[in-house]
C-alpha cells in the first residue's frame, strides 16, 4: 500500500503523470493475477476454482475482467451492456464498476489508469467483489 501510494499520490508532476498513465500490459496482467490470487481462498473450501479472465471492452480507456467459478459455465453476453455501463461511468467520473451478468459471472471494468490497477487496488477490488457482489456466485448444494 505504501509503495502504491508513493507511486501514485505524491504531489509531484512525475507521480501524477504516472498515476494517470494507462497501465502497461504487464501491469494489467499482474493486477488480474493478484485479484485471482486474493479471491481463490474464498472458493477453494467449496472445491471450486475461481478464474479472472481478461475481457475486451468496447470503450477506450477501460479494462475489464470476468470473474467466474467452476460451478458455472461461461456464456456469451451482450456487449451493449458493458459499453453503455462504461460510457455512463465515464460521464459520472467512476473509476470502477461491477456488472452482475447472471449466476456465476461478475464483470469488473476499471478505468485504465495505473493508479486504479496497482496491487493494493486489486485487494480492494477483491473485497468489494466479495462483499457487494458475492451473491452472484451460486453455492454448491450439499448432497
Amino acid at each position: 500500500v505504501i509503495a502504491d501510494t508513493l507511486a501514485t499520490m505524491m504531489p509531484y508532476k512525475a507521480a501524477q503523470l504516472r498515476a494517470r498513465s494507462p497501465a502497461t500490459a504487464s501491469e494489467v496482467r499482474k493486477f488480474r493475477e493478484q485479484l485471482e490470487k486474493l479471491l481463490r481462498p474464498f472458493f477453494e473450501p467449496d472445491g471450486e476454482t475461481v478464474s479472472v479472465v481478461p475481457h475486451p471492452v468496447p470503450v477506450d480507456g477501460w479494462v475489464a475482467f470476468d470473474i467466474t467459478t467452476t460451478a458455472v459455465a461461461r456464456a456469451g453476453h451482450d456487449e451493449t451492456v458493458t459499453r453503455i455501463a462504461a460510457e455512463l461511468a465515464d460521464d459520472e467520473g467512476a473509476s470502477r464498476l461491477f456488472l452482475e451478468l447472471g449466476p456465476g459471472l461478475l464483470r469488473v471494468a476499471i478505468r485504465n489508469q495505473y493508479r486504479y490497477l496497482t496491487p493494493s487496488r486489486a485487494r480492494l477490488c477483491a473485497l468489494d467483489a466479495l462483499r457487494g457482489h458475492g451473491r452472484v456466485f451460486p453455492m454448491q448444494s450439499a448432497e
